[in-house]
């Protein structure tokens, strides 16, 4: 979250990201926010003017494609966890998060004959 204050025109802006694994949980997520902004405004007799908008919806793999990576990436000795990513890809491409195994998972990447890195 960002705020930015103009005292000369009287004005606070706040401007923030909000990130959830399922649109249930984002709306949730929103909707307390802009109750907590809504009362903080109240209580401070201030005029709220909000927006939101949605960037893009969580990437979807295929099935088969992604169970395919995991077994692969499994055999090869990295661990290997699920989780919806936020990060756009290529329709058939899997966004992969690696902490410290960069260079390995690159180079499995490569030397394999059914995957490449994008």
């Amino acid at each position: 979250m960002v705020e930015t204050d103009d005292t000369a025109a009287y004005t606070r802006a706040i401007v923030g990201e909000i990130l959830a694994l399922c649109e249930t949980d984002l709306g949730s997520a929103l909707e307390s926010v802009l109750r907590s902004l809504t009362f903080t405004a109240a209580l401070s007799d201030a005029v709220l003017e909000t927006r939101a908008s949605r960037a893009e919806a969580p990437a979807a793999t295929p099935q088969v494609t992604l169970q395919a990576l995991a077994r692969d990436l499994w055999e090869a000795g990295f661990g290997v966890t699920f989780a919806p990513s936020w990060t756009g890809v290529p329709f058939g491409a899997v966004g992969l998060g690696v902490r410290g195994a960069e260079r390995e998972l690159d180079g499995f990447l490569r030397a394999h004959p059914a995957w490449r890195p994008i």
